[in-house]
């Protein structure tokens, strides 16, 4: 709000539908894990708000649960116990 920045126009389509031309100029989301991480480490707003030293701490978490999806034989069942064993 500060820096007056205006916001990409609305899409019906936010992740694309094989038409790049019309993506080229916005600012796609993560879709995975590894990305979202990785984009949070390098936003400088976040970093200021949560401290660099918490992010570490996250992101070293968050990627000890991607290697642990990533290494499951069964990926449903992953994340059924990962998430959802608690309920």
């Amino acid at each position: 709000m500060e820096e007056k920045l205006i916001p990409p126009l609305a899409t019906d389509s936010p992740y694309g539908n094989g038409d790049m031309t019309s993506m080229d100029q916005t600012v796609r989301i993560p879709n995975n894990l590894d990305d979202a991480l990785l984009a949070l480490q390098e936003n400088p707003a976040m970093r200021e708000g949560f401290g660099a030293e918490f992010l570490r701490y996250y992101s070293r978490i968050k990627n000890a649960e991607q290697k642990r999806f990533v290494d499951a034989e069964d990926k449903l069942e992953f994340q059924r116990r990962e998430y959802f064993s608690r309920i």
